[in-house]
């Protein structure tokens, strides 16, 4: 998704984002705050849908797959912050 509109805003300029860019902007806060849903992760000991977590140990958090799920995710949102600062130009520093 983030992809997807780093490309509006770099094809469409600030027409094509302009409508949303207060979502878009918190949502890349979110990102960079790692609060969004999708870098959640449930650790040992917690339940999951009122059942017991059936991870084996906490050290799954510290892998290389969660590594690269979160440099995936700040690559993508700095894309993102970049061609919507050049798209927006001064009109992005109120987002900065």
């Amino acid at each position: 998704m983030l992809e997807c509109i780093r490309d509006i805003a770099e094809d469409m300029g600030p027409a094509g984002i302009f409508n949303h860019i207060d979502m878009i902007m918190e949502a890349c806060e979110e990102l960079l705050d790692k609060e969004a849903m999708c870098q959640f992760k449930e650790h040992k000991g917690q339940m999951v849908d009122g059942q017991a977590n059936p991870e084996e140990s906490s050290d799954d958090v510290d892998s290389d797959e969660d590594l690269d799920h979160d440099e995936l995710i700040l690559g993508c949102v700095t894309d993102l912050l970049i061609s919507t600062a050049k798209a927006f130009k001064d009109g992005f520093l109120p987002y900065l």
